[in-house]
């Protein structure tokens, strides 16, 4: 194109080129003056959704004068080819300014400054950029800073822009939210603007690694190196102002420019920084307390009286508590708290040890600080076991108070209620939720006796009956029992929990997850998943369940986000981890999906259902031999469960092992005059082996009872098999998901 000449413009010289347009050095032969001009390449030329987002930038641009972005001319088009006519700078990168010799830590600040002042003159306009990184930055001969590129900006309302379930931007500056493909709003630039300045001061960015998928896995679950460490002097204060732009959850960063710009300003004239813009909220994780007694069965009790702390702690306004199953992952380990609070993204820990003789009790509770192990507060109790209420409250209350956190009005009422004054109770509800936890059918059983034992103990127990609920979800879920008998059990006790406390987060996740999976009323169910986040904000399961919802509903964007909160709360939980897994393995996520998987059998190599997961996952790569070892550890890890059985044998069909697949169908045969076969992982089996009519056959059984694997059908990539036979269609109907 060099030497045309394209309306009033002559074509000089080529610039650079990007993923959607080339740009080009031009003379506007009527202003006489040098202008670039952007057009778009290849195949883009011809694809809507392109050129829509092209004429966005343009749009974007033109709305917004500023001196610190780069003026928009006009946008018209040449031969059928739209172009943009911009501002031509003569100048260099924001990287290789930084990188030239002598320039001082004021300098590489002042050009940071102006980059800021732009970016928040677009978000006052309604523009989020998206990609903000070094080479969308020019500095000109001058000094002044131009923030150009705006290819990937969202305006206002423009959400169909870009094309759903698709990730955009540069890796190494992209935020969690932007890697997951949620939906991202102001505070996704200043996660940028955080990448940018820690570039700036280290000359290299925060979050590294070989490969981009390693760049990814540490943003989402590491935290950048101090920036003490710099090759350059960094001013006091300024580390803070890093950190509370890169939070993984956007609530916790800055939430504009303008609150970041005034913390810069502070730091550039030796002032401290407002502790309201740089502090993120407290945050604390309660670590199993260590069972001092000689009965082991105390275990139990020492487990709980943490949990019951950390469910207190849940309500406090303005304190971030790490969930359960997270905090109790570092259980029976010696760790630094250092490393835990890095780990868990945590300011302090609850530590603790109960000794427990006859009715005496005695609880040792210390709040250490995590960046140097120091304690801030510790006490001791001894008193009659019928005291543990007061003493849940009292530690509870010191925790609120060493924080500063408040905990006022509603709030305050909500911690002094007990769901129970029954110690019996108490104690056989913990050892119910201990069970729970397990996840494997025998262990179920026995949480069942407990919660029971519970309940008799004390029948208006609320979360007792959720407790409960929660076993027979996953009766149903996990295929165990025929759904119609487990989901009748698990809303029958949940709602009977919600009679009893109709404020119980808990209660109304159960309740939505029955009314999802078994009652496919999904309006409903996602009302209750909404109500139990109002209810109780750091409960995860309300987060994740959800998103399950809204993937079976394709709203995939949605999920991510509320996935991504899920894993938040909970970031070492093995079942929120491999839950991850299986979400993102239905929205076709599978190369995430098989991380996700792998990261939680890190945790534990022995979970059943994240073996099964990562199979399906694997077989739908084509990597047939890593998929059958994984059901195979499956099959052997729940004990040879139904499910699994016929899992391992539709990958053996589908890696062309026809005879083992048949013995496997064989054998589900003969179980199932004994125990409950799944009719959705029959009909597969039989659709691997070709044999369609069966397979329907199988699938109308699954609708007859209600099988909470048919809410995926939109979505479940092993169903593809099926889906162009109009028996699908019409199933889909009846089961009433959107088309």
């Amino acid at each position: 194109m060099i030497g045309q000449t394209i309306a009033q413009y002559t074509i000089v010289d080529k610039l650079g080129a990007g993923g959607m347009g080339e740009v080009f050095l031009a003379e506007d032969t009527k202003l006489k003056r040098r202008v670039a001009l952007k057009f778009l390449t290849g195949g883009c030329r011809s694809d809507t959704e392109t050129i829509a987002r092209f004429k966005s930038e343009a749009q974007a641009l033109a709305a917004i004068s500023h001196p610190n972005i780069v003026s928009v001319f006009e946008i018209s088009e040449h031969e059928g080819h739209p172009f943009i006519a911009m501002e031509f700078i003569d100048g260099s990168t924001l990287t290789r300014y930084a990188n030239e010799a002598g320039r001082s830590v004021d300098q590489l600040l002042d050009v940071f400054t102006q980059v800021s002042q732009g970016l928040d003159k677009a978000h006052n306009a309604g523009v989020i950029h998206r990609d903000i990184k070094p080479d969308n930055i020019l500095i000109d001969e001058d000094g002044r800073a131009r923030i150009l590129d705006f290819g990937l900006a969202k305006l206002k309302d423009s959400a169909k822009l870009t094309k759903e379930h698709t990730t955009r931007g540069t890796v190494q500056y992209m935020s969690p939210e932007q890697t997951e493909g949620s939906t991202v709003d102001q505070r996704t630039d200043i996660w940028a603007l955080g990448v940018v300045l820690y570039a700036l001061m280290d000359g290299r960015p925060p979050f590294r690694g070989d490969y981009d998928q390693a760049i990814l896995y540490s943003i989402l679950h590491e935290d950048p190196p101090h920036l003490s460490n710099s090759r350059r002097e960094v001013p006091g204060g300024l580390e803070e102002i890093v950190r509370r732009s890169l939070r993984k959850d956007p609530a916790e960063r800055y939430q504009s420019v303008a609150d970041l710009l005034e913390d810069l300003e502070s730091v550039r004239t030796g002032d401290v920084p407002d502790k309201a813009h740089t502090q993120a909220l407290p945050s604390i994780a309660v670590l199993p307390f260590a069972n001092m007694s000689t009965d082991p069965e105390n275990e139990f009790f020492s487990d709980g009286l943490a949990e019951e702390i950390i469910n207190a702690l849940t309500k406090v306004r303005d304190l971030r508590v790490v969930a359960r199953t997270s905090a109790f992952s570092f259980k029976g380990k010696e760790i630094d708290v250092r490393e835990i609070g890095r780990k868990l993204n945590v300011e302090t820990l609850l530590e603790g040890s109960v000794r427990r003789a006859g009715k005496r009790l005695r609880v040792t509770a210390p709040l250490v600080k995590t960046a140097d192990g120091y304690h801030l507060w510790s006490e001791r109790y001894d008193r009659e076991m019928a005291d543990v209420f007061e003493i849940q409250d009292e530690i509870t209350r010191a925790i609120v108070d060493h924080l500063k956190v408040s905990l006022l009005g509603e709030c305050e009422e909500v911690i002094r209620k007990r769901q129970t004054e029954n110690v019996d109770a108490l104690t056989l509800y913990m050892k119910g939720r201990f069970f729970w936890n397990k996840r494997t059918e025998e262990n179920f059983k026995k949480s069942i006796a407990f919660f029971q034992q519970a309940l008799d103990a004390d029948p208006d127990y609320a979360m007792a009956h959720v407790g409960m609920a929660d076993v027979f979800n996953l009766y149903g879920f996990y295929n165990l029992l025929p759904p119609r008998e487990s989901f009748a059990k698990a809303k029958e006790v949940a709602a009977r929990a919600l009679q009893l406390d109709d404020k119980l987060a808990a209660a109304h996740t159960s309740l939505a997850y029955v009314t999802f999976y078994h009652d496919w009323n999904w309006e409903e169910a996602e009302e209750g998943f909404l109500r139990a986040q109002s209810l109780d904000p750091g409960y995860a399961f309300a987060h994740s369940y959800h998103g399950n919802l809204l993937v079976a509903l394709g709203r995939h964007d949605e999920a991510l986000i509320k996935w991504h909160r899920g894993l938040v709360l909970d970031p070492l939980a093995t079942i929120q981890n491999a839950g991850n897994g299986w979400a993102l393995y239905h929205m076709r996520k599978f190369d995430v999906a098989i991380e996700r998987l792998l990261y939680s059998l890190e945790m534990d190599p022995s979970f059943m259902v994240a073996h099964a997961w990562l199979g399906r996952t694997y077989e739908q790569v084509g990597r047939f031999d890593d998929a059958i070892r994984e059901f195979e550890l499956a099959v052997e890890f729940s004990e040879r469960m139904p499910g699994t059985l016929a899992e391992l044998g539709r990958v053996q069909a589908g890696a062309g092992h026809r005879d083992a697949a048949k013995q496997l169908e064989a054998e589900l045969q003969t179980v199932s005059g004994t125990r409950y076969v799944p009719p959705v992982d029959r009909a597969l089996l039989h659709a691997a082996l070709g044999d369609k009519n069966k397979a329907f056959e199988c699938m109308d059984q699954a609708f007859e009872d209600r099988s909470p694997d048919l809410v995926m059908l939109n979505v479940e990539p092993r169903f593809d098999a099926l889906r162009s036979d109009s028996r699908f269609d019409r199933l889909v109907k009846a089961v009433g998901l959107p088309a």
